[in-house]
């Protein structure tokens, strides 16, 4: 098709008979004149171009006349013969259309309609099969400038009206419809046109405001242009290259024989090729929520080319269809739609394009056929391939372009073999599955494709482009450039050679060999040996508050756990934490999000970076402790950088030999013998030889934290702080006056000396012991080591005993008193006191002495059989056989307690005493019994009865204390006998303890009456019937006396 284009000067631009482009924008008053075939006339001027007088004449055929003129020219469209298209982009001057004879189409798809020119149409031809006006597709053009238009008729809401104007027909726009404040303008005037005979079909809406119905548009044996409605059409092209427009409604647009073109448009449509080689087309715009349908689009026979997209988050459902021949389907766009694609017969080739989020389903057909990955984006949903047939000759998956856009760190080597994507089976299917960084930890894998019945094993190189068959073990070799290599899961060797090469062996016995340039070598699982390589190595840096390495590096930023790493030991194999690894030409370590211990080369020191955890760094230029509690030693000129939270520099003299200045950017510099300069940043503590001081050069107190286990924890000779964390820690000041916190656990605070010779005071949660050695704070410590006795701390003088594997002898003091027998058969004699026994494995002989004692076993209650011995008792269980004496209470593993001396009450039946079974009925709720206040069960007003402390705390008796012990009932809980306020003391029998009332199940205990303002028994049990009234008060004799409670 020949093409002329105009100059600036003015002049006439004539075609040919046949198909003609003719452009016009240079300027000048110019005329273009088609003459015969199908032609395109292009007129252009922007709005500084000088105005003039434009004519388009476009003469037989069907031509389309391009009006793009943004300035007042005038101009004169003259369709001639044919059905043709006149396309307005504005109207700034005045503009005379003659459409000629034929179906002619007035295109205002991308008008801007507020330009202010005149428009008028000199021959309108109206009614079904006349002349048009087009709006495009949706939201077209001109519509975008209307204000709260919906997208229903315009005329229904007064944003276009047709009017009689003498002759003519005038078609009005108002920008903000009825009821708004701008006034409507003409957009368009049909001369000597009654309105009456324009429709919908003419208008593109009807003028009435009615909904627009849909028409019957059929084509002929020519090639043609075939406009749909805004209602719902049937467009059928029959023979010949068609071109079809589908409009706004549900339309179906049929090509039939030849290679048509076919556009769909707003509504659910149906585009059916045809026969020949057809283009199909339905592309939504960019407009969120703008919904283009549920569409379907055949191919047919042929060779056709079918594209569809979405761009904004509708959920439509699309369909296509290639039929026969070799296709090309395209689906782009980012909307979250979805589209099932099928190929048909022969071979064909999907394409899905744009950042794709939609839930797509390719069936492949018969046939060789390719998918053509464009896009992966985070929200890209696994895409199924129905029949991927594997192989040599199957289907093939081209997606490299995909992998550039996506993965982050790949070289373009097998993204299989460096640990970018997988194959996985997974029941019938197979998930291909990508990890975006590889071996790095900050992404997950992701399922990109589903491919239907099909096997890992089946999938070839021909299939994906890549063999995913990777075997263990693979040699990479680089180049001059920056290389990035990342290893197989088995022995690889990696060769950078030259440039700055980044070497990730991953799991597996890696040799990683740098070469020249500055590399980044990363190890991971295995014995990895990393060699840097010579040259191209420069000094590290400090510029901007950033650390830059200048020499080879060995990352272990990605590792499990912490690192230990000594660069001064090349070529000699070390535990490193991550294997055996070897250090060849090394200068700077990137260490762990661990707790790491890393050791520089003093002869080519480097940069060592701590990263998380509690790291210790020595022999480096820069030392950089990062997050973490980190301690760094200097052992020559440096730069020591803590980071965040509490760090220590170390140095090899005294404090004396420093002197401390302010330095640049917030460092402090620390200047010896005159002329030495240390840099130090972010580090809370000095230490030199002669003890911890802060920042300022300060004296300041040691500081040792534990760990999460048990540790062993020793102070200087200094003032210490000693932190033990959780579980159950040994921890020793030594000299001076340390503050120890045993955290949580049961913690053993050793001191040097015997007990006698340590004052020890205790208030509250706090315990101070002051001995030869210092004054010493305690907090959350249990126990007390001293060289005679270890200490209970809060005990008044109650002593910890702990026996061996073997039989043990244990007696206890006058005091509260700890005991525990281990393994063996023990002999344990708690003596005075409340004490707590515990006799472990074997058949112990326990003897609680005096005081109300408890007895601890591993195993619950039920596991154990109880016979009474006269007035002692056996205890046979899990734990071995025990002989009872003296002892008050049993404490079982499932925290229920049994008092014993209720085993003599008459809620025990004489069957329990013979078999030893220990009657449920008898034990209480759990917890230690000689730790709760005693209180009195069964009443039943918590709101009113006198608490300990305030209203929320247990109802006790007045005068308990918190080493009393108590009952309660069930799981209630514990309640006060109401309105106590003198509390005589009173004992049970033998025990020398408080007596507690039991109470009933549901009733407080009743007044006797006001006549009778005491409870006066002797004995230690008193009976109460079901409804709370005291049956008898001396049930058993006692020696102790009366009992006295006020009411």
């Amino acid at each position: 098709m020949p093409t002329i284009t105009g100059a600036a000067a003015s002049e006439i631009l004539t075609g040919s008979a046949g198909d003609d482009v003719i452009n016009d924008d240079a300027g000048g008053s110019d005329t273009l004149r088609g003459l015969g075939g199908n032609d395109v006339l292009h007129v252009g001027r922007n709005r500084e171009a000088p105005v003039g007088l434009l004519r388009l004449e476009g003469g037989d055929g069907n031509d389309l006349l391009d009006y793009y003129v943004f300035n007042a020219s005038q101009a004169i469209l003259e369709g001639g013969a044919g059905d043709d298209v006149f396309r307005l982009w504005a109207v700034p001057g005045a503009v005379q259309i003659s459409t000629g004879s034929g179906a002619d189409i007035i295109d205002f798809g991308q008008l801007n309609p507020t330009w202010g020119g005149s428009l008028s149409v000199t021959d309108f031809t109206g009614g079904i099969g006349g002349d048009r006006i087009a709006w495009g597709d949706h939201p077209t053009w001109a519509f975008v400038f209307l204000t709260g238009w919906g997208g229903g008729n315009p005329f229904a809401d007064g944003y276009l009206r047709l009017t009689q104007v003498g002759a003519n027909a005038v078609l009005w726009m108002d920008l903000d419809g009825d009821g708004g404040s701008q006034a409507a303008f003409a957009l368009v005037t049909f001369l000597n046109t009654q309105a009456s005979a324009l429709t919908a079909w003419n208008l593109g809406y009807d003028p009435a405001g009615a909904p627009v119905p849909g028409q019957t548009i059929n084509g002929s044996a020519a090639g043609e242009t075939l406009q749909g409605t805004n209602g719902g059409d049937v467009i059928s092209g029959l023979d010949g290259d068609d071109l079809l427009f589908g409009g706004r409604g549900d339309d179906r647009l049929d090509g039939g024989a030849g290679n048509d073109i076919l556009h769909g448009n707003l509504g659910t449509d149906v585009l059916d090729g045809g026969d020949g080689d057809d283009q199909l087309f339905d592309s939504g715009e960019d407009s969120p929520g703008a919904s283009f349908g549920n569409d379907i689009l055949n191919g047919g026979a042929g060779n056709d080319y079918i594209s569809v997209s979405r761009w904004s988050g509708v959920a439509d459902v699309l369909t296509l269809s290639g039929g026969g021949g070799q296709d090309e389907l395209h689906v782009g766009g980012d909307g979250a739609f979805t589209s099932v694609l099928d190929g048909g017969m022969d071979a064909d080739r999907f394409y899905l394009d744009g950042h794709i989020r939609a839930r797509l389903t390719v069936t492949t057909g018969a046939g060789s056929d390719t998918i053509v990955m464009g896009m992966i984006v985070a929200e890209t949903q696994a895409i199924t391939v129905t029949d991927f047939t594997t192989g040599p000759v199957g289907d093939v998956l081209n997606w490299g372009s995909a992998l550039d856009f996506y993965l982050t760190g790949w070289n373009g080597y097998n993204p299989f073999q460096l640990g970018f994507a997988r194959l996985v089976q997974s029941g019938a299917d197979v998930f291909l599955q990508l990890d975006r960084d590889g071996s790095a930890s900050q992404h997950d894998w992701k399922t990109l494709f589903v491919f239907n019945q099909t096997t890992v094993a089946a999938f070839t190189s021909a299939n994906l482009g890549f063999n995913p068959n990777v075997v263990p073990g693979q040699s990479f070799t680089g180049g001059d450039i920056d290389d990035v290599f990342n290893g197989t899961n088995g022995n690889d060797v990696m060769q950078g050679q030259g440039g700055n090469d980044t070497l990730k062996g991953g799991a597996g016995d890696d040799d990683l060999q740098g070469g020249f340039g500055r590399d980044i070598l990363v190890g991971g699982e295995g014995d990895d040996r990393y060699n840097g390589g010579g040259g191209g190595e420069q000094a590290a840096t400090y510029v901007g508050g950033v650390y830059t390495g200048g020499g080879d590096l060995a990352d272990f930023r990605a590792a499990t756990g912490g690192v230990t790493v000594d660069l001064s030991l090349p070529e000699s194999p070390q535990n490193t934490g991550q294997g055996i690894d070897t250090f060849i030409g090394i200068e700077d370590v990137f260490g762990s999000q661990f707790d790491d211990v890393i050791t520089g080369n003093r002869y080519s020191p480097g940069l060592l970076m701590g990263n998380d955890g509690n790291d210790t760094l020595a022999a480096g230029v820069y030392l950089v402790g990062g997050a973490g509690d980190d301690i760094l030693i200097a052992t020559f000129l440096c730069t020591m950088d803590g980071g965040s939270g509490q760090d220590t520099a170390v140095f090899d003299g005294p404090r004396s030999e420093f002197t401390i200045t302010p330095g640049p950017d917030g460092s402090v510099l620390l200047t010896r013998y005159g002329s030495l300069t240390y840099t130090v940043r972010g580090v809370e503590f000095l230490r030199f030889t002669d003890g911890l001081h802060d920042i300022n050069g300060v004296k300041a107190p040691n500081v040792i934290n534990g760990t999460p286990n048990a540790d062993v924890l020793v102070g200087s000779n200094d003032g210490d702080i000693l932190n033990g964390g959780d579980s159950d820690d040994l921890m020793t000041g030594g000299l001076g006056d340390d503050a120890i916190d045993g955290g949580a656990g049961v913690d053993t605070a050793v001191f040097n000396g015997p007990s006698a010779a340590h004052a020890i005071i205790t208030g509250g949660a706090t315990t101070t012991v002051s001995g030869p050695e210092g004054t010493d704070t305690l907090t959350g410590v249990e126990r007390l080591r001293f060289s005679d006795a270890t200490l209970i701390v809060g005990a008044g003088g109650g002593q910890y005993f702990l026996g061996g594997p073997d039989p043990d002898t244990l007696t206890g003091t006058n005091f509260n008193d700890q005991i525990e027998g281990g393994a063996g058969h023990d002999r344990l004699s708690g003596g005075a006191g409340d004490d707590l026994i515990t006799g472990g494995l074997g058949d112990d002989r326990i003897d609680g002495g005096s005081g109300h004692d408890v007895l601890t076993v591993s195993g619950a209650f039920s596991g154990y059989r109880l016979l009474m011995n006269g007035d002692d008792f056996i205890l046979k269980g899990p734990d071995g056989g025990d002989s009872l004496t003296g002892v008050e209470s049993i404490r079982f593993g499932d925290g229920r307690v049994l008092e014993l001396n209720r085993m003599y009450g008459p809620d025990v039946d004489d069957g329990a005493r013979v078999d030893g079974r220990i009657p449920e009925a008898l034990l209480t709720g759990g917890g230690p019994a000689v730790e709760r206040p005693q209180v009195l069960p069964g009443a039943d007003d918590p709101a009113t009865d006198p608490a300990k402390g305030g209203a929320s705390d247990p109802q006790v008796l007045p005068g308990a204390d918190d080493g009393d012990r108590w009952l309660w009932k069930d799981d209630d809980a514990p309640l006060v006998l109401p309105g106590v306020d003198v509390r005589v003391p009173a004992h049970a029998k033998d025990f020398g303890l408080p007596e507690v009332l039991p109470g009933p199940a549901d009733h407080p205990l009743f007044r006797l009456g006001p006549n009778a303002p005491t409870i006066e028994f002797s004995g230690w049990r008193l009976m109460v019937d079901d409804q709370g009234l005291v049956e008898d008060f001396a049930v058993r004799g006692g020696r102790w006396g009366a009992d006295d409670w006020a009411l």
